[in-house]
């Protein structure tokens, strides 16, 4: 997403200033995907402006000004120019003819990368909210809302640029997609965004595991560790209900360990 961008104006102004982002369509002809015209311009200064265009890895990024256009793809050391006739409007296709040589113009653009969450931990939680999850992703800096579904988590915490901490909201019982967003845009959904409202915990095996796998298990299934017998190096030979059982979102399970 370019965020903002910025253009040095000599002693006069610009007239007609904008910038373009533009799509390789094949060869030397590339789609106008977005544009922004410049604000008021200060001469022989740095004017910058803020606007909001989705790009993709490869577009080219130029200016236009009245009287003839030009571009550069960012990502190429050499600065390559190409230039089109004309103030092309977006969603034409044109014909762009490439310069000998290459060239730096005096324009910025600044790019913040769209989100995106690849895991949630736990993946369930209860419909009153309230539970504490995290998730891991890229690109979260700056993030200004985080969302189960259609709504705001409680409260949550950009730990990284890769992981979030949050609390969720209560929602009615089902699966929601969980979506961050930031100056770069809304992440998209994926299955690894998947976070599900329960109004039941569903009792797992616990026999043969050791206290600390007991409680996460129980965690994950939204049941609670009750009382613990035996020896705490031990492993679960017994517990008080059933593995398999719909009981009430923190139904407390009692184990016994040996």
């Amino acid at each position: 997403m370019v965020t903002s961008w910025s253009f040095w104006d000599n002693a006069f102004v610009v007239p007609g200033l904008k910038l373009k982002v533009a799509r390789d369509a094949q060869g030397l002809s590339y789609s106008i995907v977005g544009e922004a015209t410049a604000g008021t311009q200060l001469p022989s200064t740095i004017n910058a402006f803020s606007t909001h265009i989705p790009v993709e890895a490869g577009d080219v990024i130029g200016i236009y000004e009245d009287g003839g256009g030009c571009g550069s793809n960012t990502t190429d050391p050499a600065d390559v120019v190409v230039d089109v006739t004309g103030d092309q409007p977006l969603g034409t296709t044109a014909m762009f003819s490439g310069l000998s040589g290459s060239a730096r113009f005096p324009v910025e653009a600044k790019v913040v990368l769209q989100p995106g969450v690849n895991s949630i931990s736990p993946a369930a939680g209860p419909t009153g909210g309230g539970a504490k999850v995290s998730f891991s992703g890229h690109d979260f800096s700056g993030a200004t809302a985080v969302r189960f579904g259609a709504q705001p988590a409680r409260t949550f915490t950009v730990e990284s640029d890769s992981l979030i901490s949050a609390v969720t909201p209560s929602a009615t019982a089902g699966t929601v997609d969980v979506t961050v967003t930031s100056p770069g845009g809304k992440s998209p959904t994926s299955l690894g965004d998947r976070f599900t409202f329960k109004t039941r915990c569903r009792v797992p095996k616990l026999k043969g595991k050791r206290l600390k796998s007991a409680k996460l298990a129980l965690i994950r299934s939204l049941c609670r560790l009750g009382k613990v017998r035996g020896p705490r190096t031990g492993k679960v030979v017994h517990q008080s209900r059933k593995p398999g059982a719909h009981l009430p979102v923190g139904t407390k399970i009692n184990i016994r360990l040996r």
